[in-house]
């Protein structure tokens, strides 16, 4: 990693703990979007991480609708997941 690389790197994790986010809980965020999941609140916090600037990828259903929204945070899935457990 280069100089400028590394100080990149420190003024965006500057501007995601002015933002209120640890960047260290959420390296690999995968959000499910499948038809239980977005409208028990996939979508809602797809959106608010959207809002934060904080970066995801949403994935369709894998059959744990039961505990909707789904979210894998480092490969660990959040059952009926909240935003505060996302960050």
């Amino acid at each position: 990693m280069t100089s400028h690389s590394m100080k990149k790197h420190n003024a965006n994790d500057l501007f995601f703990r002015s933002l209120g986010v640890d960047m260290n809980n959420h390296q690999k965020i995968e959000i499910c979007l499948g038809q239980n999941c977005k409208p028990y609140g996939g979508q809602a916090l797809a959106d608010a991480l959207n809002k934060k600037g904080v970066p995801f990828t949403t994935f369709e259903c894998r059959s744990l609708c039961t505990y909707a929204p789904v979210v894998f945070v480092k490969n660990k899935a959040k059952l009926k997941a909240s935003l505060d457990e996302v960050l």
